[in-house]
């Protein structure tokens, strides 16, 4: 009997280096247009806010931003939008809408708490080096997520529509 093989190993040339490079490339693209715009994420930060009164401990609050709705192609995201804050059970819906202005209305006052939209969080992602390729203007220093400064606290989220092309890469809407 004689053993099993795996058969004689692939040489590593330009030609299948070139088609390596062309399949991980229409991969993305088809995931970038056609299936993450419509998959819809959800994410839940605890935020302790020293200044509210205890009666308020428990408050549910959702933020919606940049929905930059297209009938003919977002019809069946915003229907996951709807059915989510639902299911929710939402205290209060709130989106300032470009999240560099924190830093405007802090050097006026504090600010407890600040959420914002706007930056799509980039709307694609680089896989491994973990930034957005490019920014929109009044979006450049807080891009996504929760931040802190002293006893204010901005959140931006990555919003649910899309801008320019319906594109998003790595980085679903966001609810």
């Amino acid at each position: 009997m004689q053993p099993l093989t795996a058969g004689k190993p692939t040489k590593f040339t330009r030609r299948n280096a070139l088609r390596l490079i062309t399949a991980g490339a229409a991969a993305s693209l088809i995931d970038a247009r056609w299936i993450e715009p419509g998959r819809l994420s959800i994410t839940r930060h605890d935020r302790v806010l020293k200044q509210l009164p205890p009666a308020l401990d428990g408050l549910r609050l959702g933020l919606l931003a940049d929905f930059h709705f297209r009938p003919e192609q977002d019809a069946e995201l915003l229907g996951k939008v709807v059915a989510q804050v639902h299911r929710e059970k939402l205290d209060l819906i709130a989106l300032v809408h470009e999240p560099d202005y924190f830093d405007t209305m802090t050097a006026h006052r504090e600010i407890m708490l600040q959420l914002s939209g706007h930056s799509h969080g980039g709307q694609c992602r680089v896989p491994l080096i973990g930034y957005a390729p490019k920014t929109v203007k009044y979006g450049t220093k807080y891009v996504e997520g929760a931040f802190t400064n002293g006893s204010s606290n901005p959140f931006v989220t990555r919003g649910v529509g899309t801008t320019g092309s319906r594109v998003r890469f790595a980085y679903p809407p966001e609810l």
